[in-house]
C-alpha cells in the first residue's frame, strides 16, 4: 500500500513540476482567449456560474504560483494603473496558460489509477484531480472574462 502512495506521490509530483516548467516557456502567443476552448462558453454567463460557487470565497485561499514564485510569474495586483494596463493581455494569456497546464495535469493525474492497482489509485486520482485541478480550472475560466472586460474598458477610454 505504502509503495503505490509513493509512487503516485513521485509521479504527480514530477508532472507538477514538468507542468510548471512547461507554462512557463510555451509562447503566450499560442493561447487565444477569443478562442475554444479558452472562450467562455454560454452557460458560463462570462464567469457569472462561478459565484454560485462562491468562488469570492475561496480562490484566494488556494495556492497561488505567483504569490509562491513571485520572480517567475507575473505579479497580480493592480499598483500602478498605467503599468496595469498593459499587463492585461499578459494576464489574461496567463489564465490560458494556466487553465491548460491544469487541464494537462488533470489527464495525467490518471495515471495514478495505473501506477497503484486497486481502488487506492482511482482515489488518489480523484482526490488530486477534485481539489487539485477543477478548482484551479474554474479559477482561470472565471478570471479571464473579468480580466477582458477590464480590457475593454481601458481600450475606450
Amino acid at each position: 500500500m505504502i509503495k503505490g502512495l509513493i509512487k503516485c506521490f513521485i509521479y504527480l509530483a514530477a508532472t507538477g513540476i514538468a507542468s510548471f516548467i512547461l507554462g512557463r516557456i510555451l509562447p503566450k502567443s499560442w493561447f487565444n482567449s477569443d478562442a475554444f476552448p479558452y472562450k467562455s462558453f454560454k452557460f458560463e454567463k462570462d464567469g457569472k456560474i462561478y459565484d454560485k460557487l462562491r468562488i469570492r470565497k475561496w480562490q484566494k485561499k488556494l495556492p497561488d504560483m505567483s504569490r509562491l514564485f513571485p520572480k517567475l510569474m507575473p505579479e497580480k495586483k493592480f499598483a500602478d494603473r498605467e503599468r496595469d494596463v498593459e499587463k492585461l493581455p499578459l494576464m489574461v494569456a496567463e489564465t490560458c496558460v494556466a487553465e491548460f497546464i491544469h487541464w494537462l495535469l488533470f489527464i495525467s493525474g490518471w495515471g495514478c489509477v495505473f501506477l497503484w492497482s486497486g481502488i487506492w489509485g482511482w482515489i488518489v486520482a480523484i482526490v488530486y484531480n477534485l481539489f487539485g485541478n477543477v478548482p484551479f480550472i474554474i479559477i482561470q475560466r472565471y478570471n479571464r472574462p473579468r480580466l477582458k472586460q477590464v480590457m475593454k474598458m481601458t481600450e475606450k477610454i
